[in-house]
C-alpha cells in the first residue's frame, strides 16, 4: 500500500543518478548464430535481462512504500521507470525474432516430424510478433498520455489515486517481462534439442551460414 514519505523515515529511495545504473543499452539481441551455437550467451544476455528488470522492479516497489504524487521527483520516477519497461519491451521483441530465426534455420536440419512440430511453433511466434508490436505501442500511449502536460507537475492532475493506478500497470508489464524470459529459456532447451539431434546425424556444422533460414 502506498503510505507517503511522511509515514516513513527514510529518504526517498530515487535520484536521477538511478538512470545511469539502469540501461538496456548494454545489452544486446542476441543473434540467431549465437543461439544455435553459444547458448552460453544467451543464457548471459538473458541474466542481464533478469538483473535489470529486477533492479527496475525494486524501485517500482520502493514506490509503493515511499510514494507521493506530491513529491518534486515523482516525474523523473515515472519517466525514468516507464521508459525502462519500454525499452525491455523493445528487447523482447528483438531476442523473439532472433529465435524465430534460428528455429526457421534449424527446422530444414530436422525429420519430417519434429518439422511439423517447428512449424506450429513459428505459426504461433508469427502472431506472437503482432501482439507484442500492439502492446508495445499501447505503453507507449499508456506512457504519453502520463507524462502529458499536467500529468508531469506534482500537485496537479497527478493525485494518489492515479499513482496507483501507474504503479500498478507497471508492476502487470514486469510480471508479464519475467513470464517471456521464461518462455525464451525454454524456446532455447528445445531448440538445443534439435540441434545436438542434426549435429548427431551429421546435417548441421559449428557456425554454419544461418542466413539461409529458407520460407
Amino acid at each position: 500500500m502506498l503510505t507517503g514519505p511522511a509515514a516513513r523515515s527514510p529518504p526517498w529511495p530515487f535520484s536521477t543518478s538511478d538512470s545511469a545504473l539502469m540501461s538496456t543499452g548494454t545489452m544486446h539481441s542476441i543473434s540467431s548464430s549465437d543461439l544455435l551455437f553459444d547458448p552460453p550467451a544467451f543464457d548471459t544476455s538473458i541474466e542481464q535481462w533478469e538483473d535489470q528488470l529486477d533492479y527496475v522492479n525494486e524501485k517500482v516497489e520502493q514506490w509503493k512504500v515511499y510514494g507521493d504524487p506530491k513529491d518534486g521527483l515523482y516525474p523523473d520516477l515515472r519517466a525514468f521507470l516507464m521508459k525502462a519497461i519500454k525499452e525491455h519491451m523493445v528487447l523482447e521483441k528483438q531476442v523473439f525474432s532472433s529465435v524465430e530465426d534460428a528455429y526457421r534455420y534449424i527446422r530444414h536440419k530436422v525429420p519430417e516430424e519434429r518439422r511439423r512440430k517447428i512449424n506450429v511453433l513459428l505459426d504461433s511466434m508469427n502472431s506472437g510478433h503482432t501482439v507484442r508490436q500492439r502492446h508495445l505501442d499501447d505503453w507507449e500511449r499508456y506512457a504519453q498520455e502520463k507524462s502529458a502536460p499536467g500529468q508531469g507537475q506534482p500537485g496537479e492532475r497527478d493525485d494518489l489515486g492515479a499513482m496507483y493506478g501507474v504503479v500498478e500497470r507497471m508492476a502487470s508489464e514486469i510480471t508479464r517481462l519475467k513470464v517471456m524470459e521464461k518462455n525464451l529459456r525454454r524456446m532455447k532447451d528445445e531448440l538445443q534439442v534439435y540441434v545436438q539431434d542434426a549435429k548427431a546425424r551429421g546435417v548441421l556444422h559449428e557456425r554454419a551460414d544461418v542466413e539461409d533460414k529458407g520460407d
